[in-house]
């Protein structure tokens, strides 16, 4: 073989990758085959076809097939310390497809979701009586931009079958974010220096974290998710606001979130929180060197980590949303040695995660607009209708999305319903809809609450 990355090795008759920092973070909670686990990716796309009236089914295997040729990382298996894929005989294959094609005739996303169980590869399922595709990963696989992509190439593949032969497709195994980055230290011990400083404001004091006032005691259960779907005229009216603040959607939907977290808490106990304080993700696409294949990380996992900590009473909500405009803006830019803290920030705060997880504050994480991943026709057949990404809750959190799509920002939350009731988060979702209208000042009726 030549061509392929050096930090793919051959042992034998496969090749093994040693994981990245970020992956390596999802190895450390991951769960065996078989068991529910946290973080596990889920993501669907509901479609209309209006061709010859036939069975898709061929089609959508096929893709499949495509997808593993185009993205061979898709089909290597997770070990503790690493990747390994080999590339399959024809009986492999069809034992891969066996395993990882599922049709699965009355059962919706929904369904599939509440009920996900961690899987050995990236699996697809095709919902016939819905027209829906779902499809699962471990974090250590695929982000949500990576599974963006793989949706838009999954469909173009669907409107262009073609047969592929394997062999030549293990060159295109995929480096991972530190190849194409430069993590080292510039002087020793300073990674782990900054990795410390930016943890520290994180250290919220007793009584100073605003957080969601829930029983952390209690067992966890099932996860669902409830979505809070601006209409278009709303839509277009929340970006407009934006732009003339200069602050991003990203940012303000974040500012109100908080304001909504310490309102709940307050009206729960009485006594709110001075600080949201968490992780929000970051792309590192973006930073990576414009030497890079076109393919290369498109589909993987490529975001990370950044520490964040706001005080909605202590700045206006405009002035709350800019501060948070300039974090996000900022992102890895512009901060000495703050690549070399990237691996020590993280092994710090996920060493080896084993006990339960009790934070209570919710997680924050954008898409942005998936539009420009995933178009809304394919060839003259295919519409795509919908789309839609969550990640597996074990604990009393609630892990919060904002994505855009055909021009309307979505809200998505993702739960566990041992922690909370689907009104529960429905009525969360409602919250931080209000505070970010009003916040924008678009409107002054306040939402029946329902929360707690």
């Amino acid at each position: 073989m030549t061509n392929i990355h050096p930090s793919w090795k051959q042992v034998g008759d496969h090749f093994e990758q040693e994981y990245g920092f970020q992956e390596q973070l999802y190895a450390n909670i991951a769960v065996p085959p078989g068991q529910r686990g946290l973080f596990l990716g889920g993501s669907y796309v509901s479609f209309k076809y209006t061709g010859a009236e036939k069975d898709v089914t061929p089609l959508f295997r096929q893709a499949w097939v495509q997808m593993r040729h185009r993205y061979p990382a898709i089909a290597a298996s997770a070990t503790k310390r690493g990747k390994v894929y080999k590339s399959p005989n024809k009986k492999e294959l069809e034992e891969w497809l066996e395993h990882t094609f599922k049709v699965s005739p009355e059962k919706t996303s929904a369904e599939l979701f509440r009920d996900m169980r961690k899987t050995t590869h990236v699996t697809l399922n095709y919902l016939p009586e819905c027209n829906e595709l779902f499809m699962q990963s471990e974090h250590l696989h695929l982000d949500g931009g990576g599974v963006m992509c793989l949706w838009d190439d999954f469909f173009q593949a669907v409107v262009a079958p073609k047969e592929v032969v394997f062999g030549d497709e293990v060159p295109r195994l995929p480096p991972r974010s530190d190849d194409l980055l430069d993590l080292k230290e510039k002087t020793p011990g300073r990674g782990q220096e900054v990795a410390m400083s930016m943890l520290a404001p994180l250290d919220v004091g007793e009584g100073e974290a605003i957080c969601m006032p829930v029983d952390v005691t209690r067992a966890p259960s099932r996860c669902f998710t409830a979505e809070y779907k601006f209409d278009l005229r709303t839509s277009t009216a929340i970006l407009q606001a934006c732009k003339n603040r200069q602050v991003t959607v990203t940012a303000a939907w974040h500012a109100a979130m908080a304001i909504a977290t310490r309102n709940v808490q307050a009206g729960v106990t009485g006594r709110p929180g001075t600080k949201f304080a968490g992780f929000t993700n970051f792309n590192l696409r973006g930073y990576f060197p414009k030497s890079a294949d076109s393919y290369t990380g498109t589909v993987g996992n490529h975001y990370t980590i950044l520490p964040f900590v706001v005080e909605p009473e202590a700045y206006s909500f405009d002035e709350t949303a800019r501060r948070l405009t300039a974090f996000y803006r900022r992102g890895l830019n512009g901060q000495p040695d703050i690549w070399a803290a990237l691996q020590p920030m993280i092994e710090t705060v996920f060493p080896d995660v084993t006990a339960p997880l009790t934070d209570t504050t919710p997680a924050v994480s954008s898409l942005g607009n998936i539009s420009q991943f995933i178009r809304t026709k394919y060839g003259s057949e295919w519409e795509i209708r919908d789309v839609w990404a969550a990640d597996t809750v074990t604990g009393p959190w609630i892990d919060c999305f904002l994505w855009a799509w055909r021009d309307k920002l979505v809200i998505c939350s993702s739960y566990n319903t041992g922690f909370y009731t689907p009104g529960d988060v429905e009525g969360f979702n409602e919250k931080i809809a209000y505070e970010l209208m009003q916040g924008l000042g678009l409107y002054d009726q306040p939402p029946i609450s329902r929360l707690i």
